[in-house]
């Protein structure tokens, strides 16, 4: 192999450079004596021919470089909306729960109090949740627990003197005496848990079996037992479960309250000048609880039978309540159109 040597400068490609780049120069300098219009005719003779392909593939990388801000700008656009939507829906959320306790405390009779419900989020600690209210504000052992939707639960203790534990519905201890909404069959309540918390439902218990509830008869409590008042709804009916023996049925129950979304709440205060409840009226053996003369006190009308519902589905049907008032506005605006029509002006006197 024959040793490298530097090309020698008198060499045919060197003479080509510089007799190419002596080319160039005259050609350059030609151009530039030319008259303006023939340089604008030369130089657009030549970005549509050579220099073609090389402005095409700038103005692409210009383009691609647009398009990436355009992206990261719509990007931060969309993060910035997300993020106002969800504290937006957030908001809205808290303020249709504080209308609903709004709505419940004007239709409960006095001595309810309203309260903010906590969860201690442990696992051995399901179905217990603790209230922001206590001996100080008059709130007792065994005091009922209620939201828009219905039962909510009851006081286990009170703890301290400005908080006070209590369980909800899907705890194992919860019992509540109740009836169908007729006021015609009675029974007990009780939790029943599911695979997952999600499937935790009530149980109707120990009614009579010459009774047949329907799918979707409303079941509340009954004012027995000495806890809970007369009329607060706990469920629905979901199906049969069980007939034991001829004697009795049990019920399967959808409760209106999700215990999840129990955030504020209201509870029952107690009241010193009244008879403790679950005392006996003289001669019927029916709980005394809070009576008017001998009958149980009943707070159903709180929740009106056309408004009992679980809160997913009141959420569903906000729209159709708004589109119906929007309808019925619209409607007394057109019928008030009318009438002024059809009056006329009014001739002065």
């Amino acid at each position: 192999m024959p040793a490298y040597s530097s090309p020698d400068p008198a060499s045919g490609g060197l003479r080509r450079q510089i007799w190419g780049t002596i080319l160039v120069l005259l050609t350059a300098g030609s151009i530039l004596s030319l008259p303006n219009a023939l340089q604008e005719r030369f130089a657009g003779a030549l970005r549509s021919s050579a220099l073609a392909p090389f402005i095409a593939l700038n103005s692409a990388i210009i383009d691609v470089g647009a398009r990436a801000e355009d992206a990261e700008r719509l990007q931060v656009m969309v993060d910035s909306l997300t993020l106002e939507l969800q504290a937006r829906t957030t908001l809205d959320e808290e303020n249709r729960r504080l209308r609903d306790l709004l709505v419940l405390a004007d239709r409960l009779p006095r001595g309810w109090l309203a309260a903010e419900a906590v969860r201690p989020g442990l696992q051995a600690s399901e179905g217990i949740f603790y209230l922001d209210v206590g001996p100080d504000e008059g709130v007792k052992t065994r005091a009922p627990v209620v939201t828009r939707e219905g039962l909510a639960g009851v006081l286990r203790t009170v703890e301290t003197r400005s908080q006070a534990e209590g369980m909800d519905w899907s705890h194992p201890e919860f019992a509540a005496s109740a009836m169908s909404e007729d006021g015609l069959t009675y029974g007990i309540v009780e939790a029943r848990r599911g695979a997952f918390r999600e499937q935790d439902r009530l149980v109707f218990l120990h009614t009579p079996f010459n009774t047949v509830l329907d799918s979707g008869t409303h079941i509340l409590t009954s004012g027995r037992g000495g806890v809970f008042p007369r009329g607060i709804p706990i469920g629905r009916i979901e199906s049969v479960i069980e007939e034991e023996g001829g004697f009795e049925r049990n019920y399967l129950v959808t409760p209106f309250v999700e215990p999840g979304e129990m955030t504020l709440v209201m509870v029952e205060r107690a009241d010193t000048d009244e008879p403790p409840r679950g005392d006996p009226a003289p001669g019927d053996g029916v709980p005394n609880a809070l009576v008017s003369g001998d009958s149980i006190e009943d707070i159903g009308a709180a929740w009106p039978p056309e408004e009992r519902m679980r809160a997913d589905e009141r959420a569903r049907m906000v729209p159709v309540w708004q589109d119906s008032l929007r309808q019925l506005r619209d409607s007394i605006a057109g019928l008030l159109g009318v009438a002024g029509d059809t009056a006329g002006p009014v001739a002065p006197r």
